[in-house]
This record gives C-alpha cells, structure tokens and sequence, in this order.
C-alpha cells in the first residue's frame, strides 16, 4: 500500500444495457474527479474501474472511457 493524502470519491453509474445514457455519466466521473484533482493541487491519480464491479459496466468499455477522458484531459492540463 501507498500512502496517500487525497480520496476523490466519484459515483459510477449502473449498467442499465447502455441506452441510458451510461457513458455520458462515466465520463463525467473521470473528468470531475480530474478537475478536483487540479482544483486541490493533486500532482498524481489513480483510477480504480468505476463502476465496472456491482454496477456491471462491461470493463473494456469503461477502460475506453477513461483512457479517452484522462487522455484528453492531459492534453488541456500539465498539472497532474
């Protein structure tokens, strides 16, 4: 384990089979908790599969989500 100073705790949505608008909410749980991350001066991040456990998010598109989100993200900010 690793000590860390910050939780930024985010909600996943729950798979409802993908109409409903699932990867629109996903991808603000990963953007929102990048901006807090730069709002408190946070420099590293990890990630966790939100939302890809009880929620049942299938994990290879929630993985898409968030390497586009965080990338894209990275690109529009040097400071995590």
């Amino acid at each position: 384990m690793f000590p860390v100073q910050w939780v930024i705790h985010t909600v996943g949505p729950i798979w409802r089979g993908g109409n409903h608008g699932e990867d629109d909410l996903l991808s603000s749980c990963y953007r929102n908790s990048l901006a807090l991350a730069v709002l408190h001066d946070i420099r590293t991040l990890a990630f966790p599969a939100i939302s890809a456990g009880a929620y049942r998010f299938p994990v290879e598109q929630g993985t898409g989500i968030a390497v586009t989100k965080t990338k894209s993200f990275l690109q529009q900010s040097e400071s995590i």
